[in-house]
């Protein structure tokens, strides 16, 4: 069975749509009283009135949200140019330039950048984080490490055997890959 789907489909002539002014006559009477064509026209201008105010309503709205997010821009792009502004300092004073570099001259390359993750953590500047109790602690206990890794690194009071090569080893070790590495301990 075959179903055949029938659509009602509303024709209509340049001749039968009636102008705003003509509906309004229409619209003191009753149905009863409005023929097929007049009651289709008028269907038809109610619906395009309908969607004439729905996209009046839909472009305030639009506009609207524009105008909010221009605003929203203007906002960013101020607090950008802002930190832009704070960001780039004018001239650095030499005398002051000197003084950072002596504080900083004394710290190895580790723990500057300890100094710098900690002063991105705590909202200083690095200067203020090396002066801190718990900067110079921690550097204290990492120089104090350093130095007993170095010390147990030499065997028993032998300070000469340290880079000499065992050559019962090193004949050995010649055909094997770089990774192995067979050193006394």
């Amino acid at each position: 069975m075959e179903e055949t789907k029938i659509e009602e489909t509303i024709e209509t002539k340049e001749e039968e749509i009636l102008t705003p002014e003509e509906v309004e006559e229409l619209e003191g009477k009753t149905d009863e009283e409005l023929t097929d064509e007049e009651k289709k026209n008028k269907r038809l201008y109610a619906r395009a009135k309908a969607a004439e105010e729905k996209r009046k309503a839909d472009k305030a709205k639009f506009d609207e949200e524009k105008s909010k997010l221009e605003a929203k821009i203007m906002e960013l792009e101020e607090v950008k140019n802002q930190e832009k502004k704070e960001t780039t300092q004018g001239p650095i004073d030499p005398i002051e330039f000197a003084k950072q570099v002596r504080k900083l001259s004394t710290l190895d390359d580790e723990e500057i950048s300890y100094a710098q993750i900690l002063a991105r953590g705590m909202s200083r500047s690095v200067e203020e984080v090396v002066a801190t109790d718990e900067f110079k602690t921690w550097s204290d206990a990492r120089k104090e490490k350093i130095k007993n890794d170095e010390l147990s690194q030499i065997p028993n009071g032998k300070q000469g055997g340290i880079n000499k090569k065992d050559p019962f080893f090193e004949k050995f070790s010649q055909d094997l890959p770089e990774r192995f590495d067979f050193t006394k301990k």
